[in-house]
């Protein structure tokens, strides 16, 4: 179904880069027949396997440190309710976000304030913000189904988030893991900056994936069509002081996975003519070799568990589990996947369509080896694991 290009030649074509529309854009790898929306839920196998597909090709801006797909076509991105990506049914995920809620509430002093999500999703981050700073939220979020109950302080409309909203006056503005998502960053900042033009000092904290995961930690499961961008802590800087923003922090967040920037307006322009990125060029020289071992290395596992006959199942069924089954589904060991999310429950993976499972479908059809998709969960899913007394191998991908 789907593959790589372990060949991918570098080229340089007439490519825009939509952080700094620089050219100086360098081509490094591909993967083609992805599924274009990984995180939407399909309801029969059928269905799942006839999943729109698309083709990635990185690009890397030489300018300014971003990475991007520069096949990427905004008009196949569909968000509707059947879109699924909350990661908050884990323990450690939600450790993650108290702890976040409460830096962002004391440190900026966020009592009695107006705080706005954009791609709140179901609205628990922002849920979070209200409770423990007694704050006043509206979300927006197109996904929003407005089945559960998120408290009394806050409002949600399940739509795109635009400058019609700049009334609102927000003290805080909250937008994670939606940037990635946008095809035209610059419109999109631009926007942001004029709803709290009038903002006398508006904190503004933004959340991304981290491209030096990917690259640099070999996290190649987090290619995905649907992120259009693959933001570095350069890029990201540069973006924010394009629109005089000013970063007042910017870190590696959940163990170096993802990027969080707290930014302030700024009173002059920045002077970006020296920016000089410098962390990515030697990690992106390799990637499209070590992605080739890395995925070559797993073909050579999967297909000895099936000459075995000894079955797998994923945990996990987030982006770095559908980028795994597409681009190993053609060996029968792996059988279905398993979620905590109960939303997913009885569900099926887009492009393969593998079912997903509860855990407890572990003990109803024990597998030999379970394939664990990200590090930060191997505790959590291995304690889990031996609760209900499987015993089966488990293995990070």
């Amino acid at each position: 179904m789907a593959h790589s290009d372990a060949a991918q030649d570098s080229s340089r074509e007439n490519y825009c880069c939509p952080v700094c529309t620089g050219t100086d854009v360098e081509t490094f790898f591909s993967m083609s027949e992805m599924p274009v929306l990984c995180n939407v839920l399909y309801d029969s196998p059928e269905e799942a396997r006839k999943a729109p597909m698309g083709d990635i090709t990185l690009g890397f801006c030489e300018t300014c440190g971003h990475v991007y797909n520069v096949d990427f076509d905004p008009q196949r991105m569909v968000y509707s309710d059947n879109y699924e990506n909350a990661l908050h049914f884990s323990p450690r995920f939600q450790a993650y976000q108290e702890n976040l809620a409460e830096r962002l509430v004391k440190t900026y002093q966020l009592s009695g304030k107006n705080i706005v999500e954009i791609g709140c999703g179901q609205g628990e981050f922002l849920a979070l913000l209200c409770q423990k700073g007694g704050n006043r939220g509206t979300g927006f979020d197109p996904s929003y189904r407005g089945a559960e109950k998120i408290g009394e302080s806050v409002r949600i409309f399940p739509e795109y988030f635009d400058e019609t909203h700049a009334d609102l006056r927000p003290d805080l503005v909250v937008c994670r893991h939606v940037l990635e998502h946008i095809d035209q960053p610059i419109p999109f900042m631009n926007m942001l900056a004029k709803t709290i033009a009038d903002v006398p000092d508006p904190v503004i904290f933004f959340e991304v994936p981290n491209v030096l995961f990917t690259l640099r930690d070999l996290s190649v499961w987090d290619i995905i069509y649907e992120h259009v961008s693959y933001f570095s802590p350069d890029s990201l800087r540069y973006l924010f002081r394009r629109h005089r923003l000013e970063d007042v922090q910017l870190t590696d967040l959940y163990d170096g996975q993802f990027l969080g920037i707290d930014a302030r307006k700024s009173a002059t322009e920045f002077d970006l003519s020296d920016h000089s990125p410098d962390q990515l060029g030697a990690f992106i020289e390799r990637f499209t070799e070590r992605f080739g071992h890395k995925k070559a290395t797993w073909a050579r596992e999967l297909k000895s568990l099936s000459k075995e006959g000894r079955t797998a199942v994923v945990w996990g069924s987030g982006s770095k589990g559908v980028t795994f089954l597409n681009l190993m589904s053609q060996y029968p060991c792996i059988e279905y996947v398993v979620d905590i999310n109960p939303r997913k429950h009885g569900k099926f993976v887009a492009g393969t369509g593998h079912p997903i499972h509860p855990p407890t479908r572990l003990q109803e059809a024990p597998p030999a080896v379970i394939l664990v998709m990200n590090p930060i969960y191997q505790d959590e899913i291995t304690e889990m694991v031996r609760e209900q007394g499987i015993q089966a191998e488990i293995m990070l991908v």
